[in-house]
């Protein structure tokens, strides 16, 4: 992926941040994962997902999850908290003292 943008140049900014693979077969397109990516300093937290079926085709499409539009997205985790069967998502904004959580439904 590319084409962050980080409106800051302060040391330390910079953009992505961490990435974290959601290991369940639910969510899963032939074995391919979603992964859940911080944007860290460019205000944003992106979804993404296998572009393709094809088992030799490893190309992913990303939808954004949150756009803060300033500040800074924070390492996000992920669990099936209430035991619904659904993976909740928590996306923490630093900037705003603020986590939102997404539910994922496969």
């Amino acid at each position: 992926m590319s084409g962050f943008h980080v409106s800051s140049i302060l040391p330390g900014s910079g953009a992505p941040g961490s990435a974290k693979v959601i290991e369940d077969p639910h969510y899963e397109v032939n074995g391919k994962p979603v992964i859940v990516l911080s944007g860290d300093d460019d205000h944003k937290a992106y979804l993404l997902h296998a572009a393709s079926n094809s088992v030799s085709d490893w190309s992913y499409t990303s939808d954004i999850l949150i756009d803060m539009h300033h500040g800074t997205i924070g390492g996000i985790s992920f669990a099936d908290v209430n035991g619904d069967g659904n993976i909740e998502v928590f996306v923490p904004a630093y900037t705003n003292n603020s986590v939102f959580v997404y539910t994922l439904e496969p």
